[in-house]
């Protein structure tokens, strides 16, 4: 880089940081603005498809492969051939592996080839528009800071007429120079906004069919599977703890036990009766009574004794 090259940068610098700072005007073109808000929404959303496209597909690719570890153990373990689950377990891992053969080689290279590369490919445009994006904002720092030096030349008292003529004429070309690339960028850049939909719509819409048939065969697969898996009821639900503690006790697991997930209802405790006022009026008029019996009874055995 020349030693001008450099100046140049340094002063783009300062004058970009006296800008954020407030100190000094920026030449706004609101047309170019919008325009330059909607590409960077653009591109956002590009970069967005394209990462999560990478997402799924490995996404998919390790849950195939996962399911079919997981049906080869299961398979493994119900070696018995008369265990209750040895039918479904084998049909489990024939469904798996044919869906982890299959499924994974289509889905994979399907995706790759005909999603992740084209968009990869139509990606390379942003490589061409971010360059003259830069190149046009370092015009419009070079414009207004020629702009700036003619104002302060022409209303300095005696100014250098050499001086403010050489910077009205550095402005001139740096005013041209400027407005070209602002023309030129913002037609480039609203030309790819009103086309943004035709590079992705040929890979999205193999993605989405892709994805669509690796759905259909799942659920092929899983109405197979549905057909030999046998009903089992919650309540012959019986633990390994429980066969455990069963084996060492000698006595034998009832499977007909509810399940010890379920919980068992909790008995209502009975409320105690509230005794209406009629009831109180009773008791207390059959208390009265009763005490005035007493009193005849102490009564008559004192009589008796002085007789």
């Amino acid at each position: 880089m020349s030693f001008n090259r450099f100046k140049q940068n340094i002063n783009r610098l300062q004058q970009k940081a006296l800008v954020k700072m407030g100190t000094r005007e920026k030449t706004v073109d609101v047309d170019f603005d919008k325009s330059l808000e909607k590409y960077h929404k653009v591109k956002h959303n590009y970069d967005a498809i394209y990462k999560e496209v990478l997402n799924v597909r490995e996404t998919m690719v390790a849950f195939l492969e996962a399911s079919k570890r997981l049906s080869n153990e299961v398979a493994d373990f119900y070696d018995n051939p008369k265990a209750k689950m040895r039918l479904p377990a084998l049909k489990y891992q024939t469904s798996m592996s044919k869906l982890a053969e299959e499924t994974i080689q289509l889905f994979d290279e399907r995706t790759k080839d005909l999603t992740v590369s084209p968009l990869l490919e139509n990606m390379i445009v942003f490589n061409d528009l971010n360059p003259k994006i830069k190149n046009r904002n370092n015009a419009l720092v070079d414009y207004d800071r020629s702009n700036r030096k003619v104002t302060s030349l022409t209303n300095k008292k005696n100014s250098d007429p050499l001086k403010l003529s050489k910077a009205q004429n550095e402005l001139k070309k740096r005013k041209k120079r400027y407005e070209k690339l602002n023309n030129d960028t913002k037609s480039q850049i609203d030309s790819f906004y009103l086309n943004r939909f035709k590079p992705v719509d040929s890979p999205m819409a193999v993605f989405i069919s892709t994805f669509g048939g690796f759905m259909l065969e799942i659920g092929k697969h899983s109405n197979e599977l549905m057909k030999v898996i046998p009903k089992i009821d919650s309540s012959s639900w019986v633990s390994a703890t429980s066969l455990i503690s069963d084996r060492k006790s000698g006595k034998t697991t009832n499977t007909s036990t509810k399940s010890p997930l379920k919980q068992t209802k909790k008995k209502k405790k009975k409320k105690p009766k509230v005794s209406s006022s009629s009831d109180s009026e009773e008791s207390s008029s059959s208390s009265s009574e009763s005490e005035e019996e007493r009193e005849k009874k102490k009564k008559k055995k004192k009589h008796h004794k002085k007789k």
